[in-house]
Order: C-alpha cells, then structure tokens, then sequence
C-alpha cells in the first residue's frame, strides 16, 4: 500500500515538473506519445502472435520481424522518444543525412521519407544488421535514397574488431573503452576523414545533419568529421554519450570550439 502511495506521489511530481517546463502543450504531447507507446505494445503483441513478417512501429515506420532483438523491440514501442523523429520530419529546407551507426535504420528512414531530404548515407559496419538494414530500406521504399556504407568511422583506414551481442544489436562497438557486455566479434572494415570525404565530393553547399550512435566510439568519429571538407556544412549534430566511456566536457569543449552550440536532450 506505501509502495502505491509513493508510485501515485512520483507520477504526480513528474506531471508538475512536465507543466513547469514544458506547460500544458508538454502535457498534452507526453499523454500523446504514452497513447503511441501503448498502440505500438498492442500492434507488436498481435504481429508476433501472427508470426507477421513486417511490424508497424510508433514511429510510422515499418520493420522486418526482428522478435527477439531487444532493438527492433525498442524501435516498434516508440523507447527512444519521439525528438528526434519529430526534429527529422520537420526540417522544411534541402539537406543531407548522416547515419552513423544506423542499426536497422530508423532515423534513415525517417529522414528520407522527408520530401526536403537530398539523399542520406548510413554507416552500419555489422553484416547481419546492415542486411536487416536493408530489407527495412525495400520495405518503406527509400532504398533509392539511401547508400549504405558497410563500414564503421574510426581514425584509420583498415580493419577493426567489433563486439556484439546476441539478441541487441544496438550495442554493437568498437570502443576499446567499452566494457559493458562480453559478446562474440566480427571484423569488420574502417574509414578515416580522407574516405568519408569522397563520399560527399558532390554535396555542394547543401547542410548536412548528423546522427552518431556508435556506443563509446563518439569521440573519435566526430574528430574525423571535423576534418572533412564538408564538415563546415554539417548544421546539427545529434548524440549520444555515456560518461562511462568518456568525458563530456571534453567532447562539449571540442564542439564549441567549432562553433556549435550544445543542447542536452534527456
């Protein structure tokens, strides 16, 4: 009964802190993102009681039946929020997309389906989930827009061992700094600023948003995207960090150091 009573109170605390920040508009997109999250939960039981081979997700988008990947899981509930997605399909001008570390696709997805998007490419170096990549491609027909580059950023041309693990492929990484799981390894290949250059000869002026989720390996990746030619068009660049693995502050002091301006999301 005390349990219940402390759940009810923290529910209430969240809500005045949601109202504080964000007002009542905030309120309103919270309640409309739990409905998502709850049509999505229902929409992934049944498809997995009918063994359905393609999955509706809360974020509009369609996946290859991917069950018993805690990913695929998490990309048909909605887990990983709805600012991105939303940031994604309201830019209203040309640009370019950068997935790196696309896993199976999401936010390729997204972007392409956004009728201002020029192109995006996605790095995925993994061989089993850049097929899965791909089918998700074909299925919400952007394969056209999208190039996907089997390889992972890293500061050497060449090859790297990569850790996996079974049944989250979101945790995939070649960060030696990166501890958190043992899983079984793949080799995979490596690029470096040079090569990542040719890849956008053709870009023009048009600016380029980027999204990095490469589990420890951050650092190192935007280092090299600093060093392109095009890195002077990249507009926005949206990552993740876990303090585990590096420092914030210092990735935040190399940033602003280039002009961007930091914005904690989360």
């Amino acid at each position: 009964m005390i349990n219940k009573i402390i759940s009810f109170y923290k529910k209430l605390y969240r809500l005045y802190k949601v109202i504080q920040c964000e007002g009542f508009r905030g309120v309103k997109l919270k309640i409309a993102n739990l409905l998502k999250f709850e049509l999505a939960k229902l929409t992934l039981i049944i498809s997995k009681i009918f063994n359905k081979d393609e999955v509706n997700s809360a974020y509009g988008v369609k996946f290859k039946a991917n069950y018993e990947d805690l990913t695929f899981k998490f990309y048909t509930l909605g887990s990983y929020g709805f600012f991105y997605s939303t940031f994604l399909n309201n830019i209203d001008h040309k640009f370019y997309f950068l997935d790196i570390g696309a896993n199976q696709g999401l936010y390729s997805i997204i972007a392409a389906k956004n009728e201002f998007c020029q192109g995006v490419t996605a790095f995925e170096p993994v061989s089993s989930t850049a097929d899965i990549c791909l089918k998700n491609f074909d299925i919400n027909d952007v394969e056209e827009k999208i190039n996907l580059i089997r390889k992972a950023i890293s500061d050497s041309n060449g090859v790297a061992h990569i850790s996996i693990k079974e049944n989250h492929s979101g945790v995939a990484t070649i960060a030696k700094a990166n501890t958190s799981f043992s899983g079984t390894t793949e080799i995979i290949s490596t690029i470096n600023h040079v090569e990542i250059d040719k890849l956008f000869e053709e870009k023009n002026n048009i600016p380029i948003y980027v999204k990095i989720d490469v589990e420890g390996h951050e650092e190192v990746v935007i280092k090299e995207l600093l060093k392109t030619h095009f890195s002077s068009n990249i507009k926005n660049i949206f990552y993740e960090l876990d303090e585990r693995w590096h420092s914030a502050e210092k990735l935040s002091e190399m940033l602003e150091t280039n002009g961007f301006e930091l914005k904690i999301i989360g």
